[in-house]
């Protein structure tokens, strides 16, 4: 097998000296390890004696190195994955047979190394593809994960009006993923009480009509907040 050993054995009759090449070793009899070998090599004994000289070879052929492979994961998933906007997730990779591998963000350098139990993907406000690249003896391999940062708008309707403003609809649309199952919680004046817990549902957009009331004049900020 590639990068391991193997024993070279030689005996001779009628002669007073031997040399085994490449690795010069000496003795008219003996055994030596090769040591690891990556390619194919032919031993040749050469011996001499009062009646002249002989020779003798043998070649190691060594099989072709395995393939590397490789697996890199955010959040232990092989994605595509979404977190929420400006937050961040461990990104981790394994690799075998493989003796280099550097992982980009987005194109640019972001860490190495033949594997990593979790390092963090710093802070996203968009989605973001971490690839990696490895080599090792029998070639190279890769592989990718997308982690897609979610971003919600917010919007009211009526959006102005005369006080007391009541009956005001909140509509929010999730980004930045697909597919999954949402959880939206409402504040509409931001100030740490949800109005509505939407709990596990698959709409987006989603709007909770009527949901808001403003008795009294002045300017009011609406918050949604989203778990996918």
């Amino acid at each position: 097998s590639y990068n391991t050993s193997s024993t070279i054995t030689w005996s001779s009759t009628n002669a007073t000296s031997c040399t085994v090449t490449p690795n010069n070793w000496t003795g008219t009899s003996g055994s030596q390890s090769t040591g690891n070998l990556t390619a194919n090599v032919a031993y040749t004994a050469n011996c001499t004696g009062p009646g002249g000289t002989g020779s003798n070879s043998v070649t190691v052929t060594v099989n072709p190195a395995n393939a590397p492979s490789v697996d890199i994961k955010a959040n232990g998933s092989d994605g595509p994955i979404s977190i929420t906007y400006n937050t961040s997730t461990p990104i981790s990779w394994t690799s075998t047979n493989t003796t280099s591998c550097s992982v980009t963000k987005n194109g640019s350098a972001f860490s190495s190394g033949t594997s990593n139990a979790g390092i963090s993907s710093g802070n996203l406000i968009s989605n973001t593809t971490f690839a990696i690249s490895c080599t090792g003896p029998g070639g190279s391999a890769s592989d990718s994960v997308e982690v897609r940062a979610l971003t919600a708008s917010l919007t009211a309707s009526p959006n102005s009006g005369t006080a007391p403003l009541n009956g005001v609809s909140l509509t929010t649309q999730v980004s930045g993923t697909s597919v999954g199952t949402f959880r939206y919680f409402l504040d509409c004046t931001n100030d740490g009480t949800n109005e509505r817990d939407s709990s596990d549902i698959a709409s987006n957009p989603y709007t909770a009509s009527s949901l808001c009331n403003y008795p009294t004049a002045g300017t009011y900020t609406a918050k949604v907040t989203v778990w996918h």
